[in-house]
């Protein structure tokens, strides 16, 4: 008798969930929804990018990221978005629930250090006076080998 309930439930249509319906909407193809597809204009999607921006900037740069890095910095920055609000719920007297609050806390944490938290100084490629005087007696030197 299971069997029978299981293969009838197996042969019946799928419900309509809107996901199902925005993909036969789309010609049958899911959408993927990335983050810069959002309202910029709400605060938590301008934290979370503020934050993606600051954890770059720790870890030198966007351009000296790998596209590894880069995903996990946005997952940390959006971790970061979430772990914010829910404290901010909890110090007004809202409820919150503390078990997923300190598990996002945790995860961003890991992150982090997969990330390597300490700050990494781009590298700084801008002349000293020394290397400045240099370039300046060789450019001397020439002028003056040029008019002799």
């Amino acid at each position: 008798m299971q069997a029978i309930q299981r293969k009838n439930e197996i042969d019946r249509p799928l419900k309509k969930t809107p996901t199902r319906v925005a993909a036969r909407k789309s010609g049958g193809k899911l959408k993927l929804v990335t983050l810069d597809a959002l309202d910029g204009r709400t605060f938590a999607v301008k934290r979370a990018k503020r934050l993606v921006a600051e954890i770059s900037a720790d870890l030198g740069g966007d351009d000296q990221l790998t596209a590894g890095a880069r995903e996990l910095v946005q997952h940390a920055a959006i971790l970061g978005s979430m772990i914010e609000s829910a404290e901010t719920e909890w110090l007004s007297g809202k409820p919150v629930d503390v078990p997923n609050l300190l598990s996002a806390i945790n995860a961003q944490r890991r992150t982090l250090l997969a990330l390597g938290i300490e700050r990494r100084v781009a590298r700084d490629i801008t002349p000293t006076l020394a290397d400045i005087a240099r370039e300046i007696d060789a450019e001397r030197d020439v002028d003056r080998d040029d008019v002799e």
